[in-house]
């Protein structure tokens, strides 16, 4: 098991700045060669996601993040699970919550 750092670079859409700052965020996740295929893991927040490559993997397990916060934020939290809402709120621990556009990097 190998860990790693992935970086989501988030643009913040604020009209009254036309420069746009960048929240980064940084998130630790472990990666481990499983059954033929790369799993990467962000245990404080339950998701795992699996790859071909590693790159891949961490690629996959970003969009699921990213994709995961984006559906969840504004569902009221008696509507989910303890699984959904434990994830919501170490997503939100993350973000923002301003709307903007991500960029996603690998850091190690």
């Amino acid at each position: 098991m190998e860990n790693c750092q992935i970086t989501i670079k988030r643009r913040l859409n604020n009209p009254l700045n036309p420069e746009r700052p960048v929240m980064v965020m940084h998130i630790k996740v472990l990666v481990r060669f499983e059954d033929g295929e790369y799993i990467a893991s962000f245990p404080e927040a339950h998701i795992s996601i699996s790859g071909e490559t590693k790159n891949k993997a961490l690629y996959y397990l970003t969009t699921f993040i990213i994709d995961s916060y984006e559906e969840i934020k504004d569902v009221p939290d008696n509507k989910l699970g303890p699984t959904m809402l434990h994830q919501k709120q170490v997503l939100i621990g993350h973000f923002d919550g301003s709307l903007g556009a991500y960029e996603y990097q690998k850091s190690e």
